[in-house]
């Protein structure tokens, strides 16, 4: 959990800096680049309003947040504590482990640069990554199953040899003894 806070941590810095430039481009590059990850199941970037600014896929950019999530990751309680004003008073990451540990969500709140008339910069988004840590799970299960498979192949072969090996002496003897 240590890892995804930093690794939240430096894509929230990324998308700031590319905020304080008014590249929304670079914006949406950083998001999308980072979620190239196939166990990030979600990531978006959402302003103040709760407009998806910057996102895992193209197409929601532009839709409201509860329309960026997946369908099954929507009645998780996570996702409704991305109230922009909750995040404001709290500027550190949030990191939970969600549904039976195989989901792992992070929320950080992101300086998205001033409004016109500002000087100071005040709009606070959120960025919100869900890594999805099943599939490893499996893909670690299957690599061990085919490792124990291959032990096994080839233990029963070593001992066959052996069996091979020390039932030829062993008949020759017992035939050739009086």
């Amino acid at each position: 959990m240590r890892n995804m806070r930093w690794t939240t941590s430096q894509l929230a810095s990324a998308v700031e800096r590319s905020a304080r430039q008014s590249d929304v481009a670079a914006m949406r590059q950083d998001v999308a680049s980072y979620a190239a990850n196939s166990e990030v199941a979600v990531a978006f970037l959402a302003d103040e309003n709760g407009t998806v600014l910057a996102s895992r896929r193209f197409a929601d950019i532009g839709k409201g947040v509860q329309e960026a999530i997946p369908p099954d990751l929507r009645a998780l309680e996570f996702f409704r504590t991305t109230n922009p004003e909750r995040q404001r008073h709290a500027l550190t990451s949030n990191v939970e482990i969600l549904q039976d540990g195989s989901i792992l969500g992070a929320i950080r709140p992101v300086v998205l640069g001033s409004r016109p008339d500002q000087i100071r910069p005040t709009r606070i988004g959120t960025l919100a990554v869900v890594y999805d840590i099943a599939p490893p799970t499996h893909r670690a299960l299957a690599t061990l199953y085919r490792q124990t498979m291959a032990v096994f192949l080839i233990s029963s072969l070593f001992a066959i040899g052996l069996g091979v090996f020390f039932h030829i002496p062993v008949s020759y003897t017992h035939l050739t003894l009086p």
